[in-house]
């Protein structure tokens, strides 16, 4: 005990002591950066680790990498936005067939005996059907729409019409609410179909339904037609619509007031909120963190 005393006494008198408080004080602070030299696993045993991180160049770097990653993902999103949702959605197409496969009861395969629907017809670029335009599409031409099998298809005359998303009415029969479709398909095509007796557009027998699988063509009537839409769907960042196999319900009224109107396009404040938004924040966040810590440094 004595030497101990002793020996603190010597160092008390040379102003060593002194020199080691304040060096533990500034080191406690992170005031210290003669330390920089060491590993970077001397972090873990600071008292402030992520203060202490924050000074090592490397970290830093490592942040800027961070940030540059998140910034090009919001701008790459906003850019996705902007380009899926500026003008048409998909198309020209002559020929729009909506194909129901599945009913509201539960019917489907070779026991549809119908679309469901009395009128079926996309949207132009007012995004609205013609009955609730207060003045006719001087783009959109008016279609003529027909029925075959459990499809439902709209013709456009000349050189076909792009659309931004679809209109259909229920059926017109009273109680027919059974018979609207639950799940159904949206295709396109440019070739002339050719129905022949009519058997090309019955539905094929299938002893379960099942939600057709991801199918982006398919041959109806000899003309091969473009998936261009189903009732759901959701939007990323690099590919705009993800069609999900989920069955919807349809409005119970009949005929012209059971109008649905679908926009292939989502809220702007969803996808801003969803997809730049955080990506854009992050990255904001990795950048103050490394220039608080070099102006604190400096």
């Amino acid at each position: 005990m004595e030497e101990l005393l002793e020996g603190l006494c010597r160092m008390s008198a040379l102003g060593i002591s002194d020199f080691l408080d304040r060096r533990f004080q500034a080191v406690r602070q992170s005031k210290d950066h003669r330390w920089d030299t060491t590993g970077i696993g001397s972090v873990a045993y600071s008292t402030h680790p992520i203060s202490s991180a924050l000074v090592r160049w490397p970290f830093q770097l490592f942040l800027l990498l961070v940030a540059a990653v998140f910034y090009r993902s919001g701008i790459m999103s906003v850019q996705v936005f902007t380009d899926s949702t500026r003008d048409y959605a998909f198309g020209p197409y002559v020929h729009y067939r909506l194909e129901t496969l599945l009913t509201r009861n539960g019917t489907f395969g070779s026991q549809l005996v119908g679309s469901g629907l009395s009128d079926f017809g996309v949207l132009g670029l007012n995004k609205c059907s013609p009955q609730g335009s207060f003045r006719p599409d001087d783009i959109l031409t008016a279609n003529v729409s027909w029925s075959a099998g459990s499809s439902i298809v709209a013709t456009y005359p000349g050189d076909g019409v792009s659309m931004t998303g679809w209109y259909m009415h229920t059926g017109n029969e009273a109680n027919s609410q059974a018979m609207d479709p639950a799940f159904y398909i949206v295709w396109g095509t440019n070739e002339t179909p050719e129905l022949g007796d009519g058997s090309c557009a019955v539905s094929k027998d299938v002893e379960k339904w099942n939600p057709n699988p991801r199918v982006d063509v398919s041959d109806w009537c000899g003309a091969r037609w473009e998936r261009v839409a189903q009732p759901t769907w959701t939007y990323g960042a690099t590919s705009f619509w993800g069609f999900q196999q989920l069955p919807v319900s349809l409005p119970l009224e009949r005929g012209s007031e059971g109008l649905v109107t679908i926009l292939l396009q989502p809220p702007w404040y969803h996808y801003v909120l969803y997809w730049i938004v955080g990506d854009i924040s992050s990255a904001f966040a990795c950048v103050l963190s490394v220039s608080s810590a070099v102006l604190t440094r400096a």
